[in-house]
């Protein structure tokens, strides 16, 4: 019997079938839950249950409880055998091992960094090959928007809100993050309920109000946050949504109606004072909240070990030459930065090779079941990263999975159709 491709794997029928068959099927069901339920916390991930006894508070989280079922289901659903390697999958297993062994050289007690290292590639490793299933994505995605939508709301009205002072005015945060941090999720929480409604080919027009409602709260609160660079990561993802692939009529009424999005956005972040107010000052006084002094001392870090980089130390360091006083460590708060400091050229080079094929496959998905969606979360983090990020963390390893799983399903797709 010709075994399914991988853009078709579906759980069949179970009627007639024997009880350890209808196991396995059960196990299948499962799996697809337990993914989803993961999809669901990864905003929470920051965020410590107090319910949980004082010695497991600081161990333990909503989302590690939910990657280790999702670990344990995937390994048991023989359904998933064999398991398919993501395209770049021994680049980023090179940057991750550069990784683990500059931690390692300079203490070994940072045995924990590198298990933490680990469990981020097996994520990458389950989602990918969990995102070639037909439907999931858009279960996972619909999880994950509504989860970020259900925070917004959430700290819309003041049950999840947590207020950030800075010197120039108030700035939101939640979900136990810092105001960039949070806007970056509830960011590509929006893009992601916006594609379920407007971009993907099947659509989801059912669940249309709800999309738009949470797709509104989630822009609103990445304008409250005041993070200029997650406003125009998300602008930039937004205007991407123009390009979805289709008929001239329905690439028309894209226009039109991304378009009357980016519309409300600009008169949403207009009209959010401490947003407005921030942007003003960049553009007034090049103020940048000290980024131009943490990128002249990255700079120079670099270039005294720019091979090997800095390892552990490096954040210390840059908190030492800044005499940084709000702590004993401090971010570049830029991706390339950062794993220019701590990795150097040897270990950013595997990693930022894996990220161009990354970035070729979310165009080449532009032609499949996701459309531009892929390519647009890609361009959001990416820009996002630049301003405000660091070593990439769970958020874009399981989206790294679902763009490269998005293009392979379409070429396969594509290849597929050719062969007939």
């Amino acid at each position: 019997m010709k075994s399914p491709s991988i853009h078709t794997i579906s759980l069949p029928d179970n009627g007639g079938q024997s009880p350890e068959m209808a196991g396995r099927e059960a196990i299948g069901r499962v799996t697809r839950w337990v993914f989803y339920a993961w999809m669901f916390v990864l905003p929470y991930e920051a965020i410590v249950p107090t319910w949980l006894p004082e010695f497991l508070q600081g161990n333990l989280s909503l989302a590690r409880i939910a990657g280790v079922l999702l670990t344990l289901c995937f390994l048991a659903d023989i359904r998933l055998w064999p398991w398919r390697l993501p395209p770049v999958w021994w680049l980023f297993a090179a940057f991750f091992g550069i990784f683990m062994f500059s931690m390692l050289r300079y203490d070994l007690t940072n045995f924990m960094v590198v298990f933490q290292q680990f469990q981020l590639i097996m994520l990458f490793f389950i989602s990918y090959n969990l995102f070639l299933i037909k439907d999931v994505p858009r279960g996972a995605l619909l999880a994950f928007a509504v989860s970020c939508g259900t925070a917004a709301v959430m700290t819309y009205l003041g049950l999840n809100e947590d207020v950030y002072s800075s010197i120039y005015q108030e700035r939101m945060m939640g979900l136990g993050r810092n105001p960039n941090l949070y806007a970056k999720m509830l960011g590509i929480g929006a893009l992601a309920a916006i594609g379920l409604g407007h971009v993907r080919r099947e659509k989801i027009t059912k669940y249309l109000p709800l999309v738009w409602l949470l797709a509104l709260a989630m822009i609103i609160d990445v304008a409250r946050s005041g993070s200029r660079g997650q406003t125009l990561a998300l602008a930039v993802g937004l205007a991407m949504f123009t390009f979805r692939q289709g008929t001239i009529w329905v690439m028309l009424r894209n226009i039109v109606l991304m378009a009357a999005i980016a519309i409300a956005a600009a008169y949403i972040f207009l009209h959010t004072d401490v947003l407005r107010e921030r942007w003003r000052e960049s553009w007034e006084t090049g103020v940048t909240a000290g980024r131009d002094k943490i990128f002249r001392e990255s700079f120079e870090m670099i270039k005294e070990k720019p091979l090997i980089g800095w390892g552990p130390a490096a954040k210390t360091t840059l908190a030492d030459r800044l005499y940084y006083r709000a702590g004993p460590e401090r971010a570049t708060h830029n991706t390339v930065l950062a794993m220019l400091t701590q990795t150097g050229l040897i270990g950013s080079i595997p990693y930022f090779c894996g990220l161009a094929v990354v970035f070729w496959l979310a165009w080449l998905a532009r032609k499949g079941e996701e459309n531009v969606l892929p390519l647009a979360i890609f361009l959001a983090l990416w820009i996002g990263d630049m301003v405000t990020g660091g070593l990439p963390a769970k958020l874009h390893w399981t989206f790294f999975a679902y763009m490269l799983a998005a293009g392979a399903t379409t070429l396969t797709a594509g290849a597929s159709s050719k062969s007939k």
